[in-house]
């Protein structure tokens, strides 16, 4: 099994933690997605990792504390705000997640770093072929 290591300590952002997964899985030309949904896809496999893996995501609560329930807040009234193709036909359950999601952030219920964790922690489960990820938070 391939094993991955993050530094938590290096991420901040949406942003830091594409810059830090890239440099954990040695994403070719260091590229493992630059927003929320490349991220996303980048975790199927391509891009340097490598199924089955394990991601160990080492001084957690950093990121924790910093991927906070506003910085979720603020991505989600960015997409309602900025993304016209989600008030398209089509688009409802993207656009449900958004509304649900702002309104756990707004209530301190639900971070963007809660997202994260869900995102990698499902994985396996949304991928259509055999595709193994095992986060570890420490």
């Amino acid at each position: 099994m391939n094993t991955y290591i993050v530094d938590g300590r290096n991420i901040k952002n949406i942003e830091t933690l594409c810059s830090e997964f890239a440099s954990a899985v040695n994403a070719p030309d260091n590229y493992f997605g630059k927003c929320f949904q490349s991220f996303d896809d980048c975790l199927f496999g391509g891009f340097g990792l490598e199924s089955p893996c394990e991601i160990i995501w080492e001084h957690s609560a950093e990121s924790k504390r910093l991927m906070d329930s506003e910085m979720l807040k603020k991505y989600c009234e960015d997409i309602i705000e900025n993304s016209s193709f989600i008030h398209e036909p089509g688009h409802e359950e993207g656009k449900e997640w958004c509304y649900s999601t702002l309104t756990e952030a707004k209530a301190g219920a639900r971070t963007f770093f809660d997202v994260i964790v869900e995102t990698i922690q499902s994985v396996s489960e949304r991928a259509t072929c055999e595709h193994r990820v095992d986060l570890v938070l420490q």
